[in-house]
């Protein structure tokens, strides 16, 4: 009877594990499915909630950059998308945007076949640290979608789709042919390369381009000022001021601990144990059910 019981366990959680690894591939339909994911695949709880009017919120910006494609697959228009596809993230220093353009990046990778990303830093330091994010994800049990070693600089994907980091240099920037182009506090950059930048992204294969401007605003008159203030080729609408953002540690640069809601959570990694039934209402399924740290 023992021996009974161990099998019907067994075979419980090798079920539930090919329900994960099926969830792990399946494409977020909506914007609490897409949070759920990130929550329990990547074990982060980006907040959704925005304290101020004109500010966004952090799940604003990824829905927004996740489900540019799904929409398009969806019936709109392909120039209602083009007008809106590419976004400003404005936001504060240590706030966690560069985390959230890693996730945002492994999620074009992975759920996206034949989607070429490309990561343009201020400096190679801080293209470093996006490419760094995506890196510890991909470790986190994403290794079977990979095709081929994590490379210093680039990865392929068995979908087709790759990453790598480019350095910033017009050289560099010029000849690219790629969907997708975060470019990671722009504050940073040598204008003549940000003004070669914005001719390397092309929509293929159902995939839009979109070029994605991630920075704080600390130079008086500086390139971001600029862009934020004459941002005559995007959407006003996506212009994100995610200032809401904070230090992962939930504490301010004084020491103090912040507000509860005004955290960026990190979570336990999932656990494969349960009984669970399927389709894509399960993302909050898996979520609900999780006993979340936050760090």
């Amino acid at each position: 009877m023992t021996q009974l019981v161990s099998i019907e366990k067994c075979k419980d959680v090798q079920r539930v594990a090919r329900l994960y690894t099926e969830l792990r591939h399946r494409l977020p339909e909506t914007r609490r499915d897409l949070k759920n994911y990130v929550k329990i695949f990547l074990g982060i709880d980006v907040p959704d909630k925005r304290l101020c009017p004109d500010h966004s919120s952090p799940m604003d910006y990824l829905w927004h950059s996740f489900a540019l494609d799904t929409r398009q697959a969806s019936g709109i228009s392909t120039g209602e998308h083009r007008a809106s596809s590419d976004a400003i993230v404005w936001a504060n220093r240590t706030g966690g945007k560069t985390e959230l353009a890693a996730v945002a990046t492994l999620l074009d990778c992975v759920l996206k076949p034949d989607c070429q990303v490309r990561i343009l830093g201020g400096s190679g330091k801080q293209a470093g640290r996006m490419y760094e994010y995506l890196r510890t994800f991909l470790h986190n049990r994403f290794e079977s979608v990979l095709a081929g070693p994590v490379l210093k600089n680039k990865c392929r994907f068995t979908n087709g789709s790759s990453v790598e980091v480019l350095t910033q240099s017009s050289t560099s920037v010029r000849g690219q042919h790629i969907q997708k182009l975060r470019c990671d506090e722009l504050e940073l950059f040598d204008e003549d390369v940000f003004a070669a930048a914005k001719f390397t992204t092309q929509s293929k294969s159902g995939i839009t381009a979109s070029m994605e401007l991630i920075s704080t605003m600390h130079r008086p008159y500086g390139l971001m000022q600029k862009v934020v203030a004459c941002d005559r080729g995007m959407c006003r609408s996506k212009l994100f001021a995610v200032s809401l953002m904070v230090r992962l540690s939930g504490q301010s640069k004084g020491g103090e601990r912040l507000p509860e809601n005004r955290r960026l959570h990190h979570t336990n990694a999932p656990s494969q144990s349960g009984g669970l039934g399927g389709g894509n209402a399960l993302f909050s399924t898996l979520a609900g059910q999780r006993r979340f740290r936050r760090v």
